[in-house]
């Protein structure tokens, strides 16, 4: 993503998030050098933007920048998954999120999720 260009749409729109996949990027495979994610950040705090980090592949990275949660924790949420990482069959994922934005988020898993498998839940968590 171009942090320019974020800029300008954020003066001529009223964004109010921006969802990247900074690190091994899908189906590109790029990831995106450090001083880009905080040119980034420097924007989304002047806008007032929520960062949504999906990092579904980013344990794929050896030597990773730091996450975007890592630098801007008050303004990310970050999307984590073991479906990709540890297995297929582990169909279970995790979210970062600044306090702000739990109650909200809360609301929105309950809404669409029945519930996590127990056995799957404490294969991932112990």
């Amino acid at each position: 993503m171009d942090p320019d260009d974020l800029d300008r749409q954020c003066r001529a729109t009223r964004l109010r998030g921006v969802y990247l996949m900074p690190t091994v990027h899908n189906p590109l495979g790029a990831v995106m050098d450090e001083p880009t994610r905080l040119r980034l950040i420097e924007i989304a705090r002047k806008h007032d933007l929520l960062i949504i980090e999906d990092a579904a592949y980013a344990f794929l990275e050896p030597a990773p920048p730091p996450s975007l949660v890592a630098l801007a924790p008050e303004r990310t949420i970050h999307v984590g998954s073991f479906l990709k990482s540890l297995g297929t069959a582990l169909r279970l994922g995790y979210l970062i999120a600044p306090p702000t934005q739990t109650g909200g988020l809360l609301e929105a898993i309950r809404a669409i999720t029945w519930n996590a498998p127990a056995l799957i839940s404490a294969l991932v968590s112990g």
